[in-house]
């Protein structure tokens, strides 16, 4: 099985922002759709599809890739860039009263998050190899569940090319990805603006890997310990501490995502 921390693989999708939207952007390439395509049908039918329209109580799904992807409307197809198609995921505002978050107002956040979760299920791991002319940088793979604890995990990979970057990058030079997931946090809560300003954090450790943190109990994500392995010219995998709820969940997808358009834009 290949993988980004070992070898430059051809993009099959990238993940962005869009602070005007407020919104997560994920871009996938065209050869991925079409063998997905091929290869699964009408993901309507996909058991894990059936399990999270039933627990999460959503009203519909739409999988077909052309004019969205996911639960309830949680995405709006864009305009196709250098051969990927755009799919826009604008966080909601959550209602709270006394800064307790209704489960009602939490459905569009988790409509985002359980769709995202088909995504990486089905992206996570891509053996073939698409035309894109730009390498895969990053990969995810989140969940989405009712439980409390770990509720909303997630891991990925870094490529080699991004891990060669984020090593470059002085820590007072990243307060741009610590804004954007700040945005995110305020966008989802604003009840809670201005409150929590300095549980985020993005840093490396002492090894140079990266860190991130968002507000809750020691909540983030960062290197998980095979990576701690000396292989300076390989990527790594990364993994999450007490992500527990949606919003956290979003809002460290909002982080990765600025770090994504960053590097593009410094053309890693």
């Amino acid at each position: 099985m290949r993988s980004i921390t070992e070898e430059d693989l051809p993009a099959w999708y990238e993940l962005g922002w869009d602070a005007a939207a407020c919104a997560l952007v994920l871009h996938v390439h065209e050869d991925f759709v079409k063998e997905k395509i091929q290869e699964i049908g009408d993901l309507k039918k996909a058991p894990i599809v059936e399990d999270l329209m039933s627990r999460f109580a959503f009203s519909g799904c739409n999988f077909d890739w052309e004019t969205g992807f996911g639960f309830n409307n949680a995405s709006i197809r864009r305009e196709d860039v250098n051969g990927f198609r755009t799919f826009s995921f604008a966080l909601p505002v959550i209602k709270a009263s006394n800064r307790v978050a209704s489960i009602p107002s939490l459905l569009p956040a988790e409509a985002i998050s359980a769709s995202l979760m088909v995504f990486s299920l089905l992206s996570r791991y891509y053996e073939s190899r698409t035309s894109a002319s730009r390498s895969q940088l990053l990969v995810f793979q989140s969940i989405a569940s009712t439980q409390t604890c770990y509720g909303h995990a997630m891991d990925g990979e870094y490529s080699r090319k991004l891990v060669a970057w984020i090593r470059n990058l002085p820590d007072e030079s990243l307060e741009d990805i610590t804004g954007v997931m700040r945005q995110a946090y305020d966008r989802m809560l604003p009840v809670y603006k201005k409150i929590f300003q300095w549980e985020y954090r993005v840093f490396h450790d002492d090894s140079g890997r990266l860190i991130l943190d968002c507000p809750g109990n020691a909540c983030g994500i960062g290197p998980d310990e095979m990576s701690y392995e000396d292989h300076e010219e390989e990527g790594y995998g990364w993994n999450c501490h007490n992500l527990d709820t949606v919003i956290q969940q979003l809002t460290l997808l909002a982080g990765l995502a600025a770090l994504h358009d960053r590097a593009r834009k410094e053309a890693v």
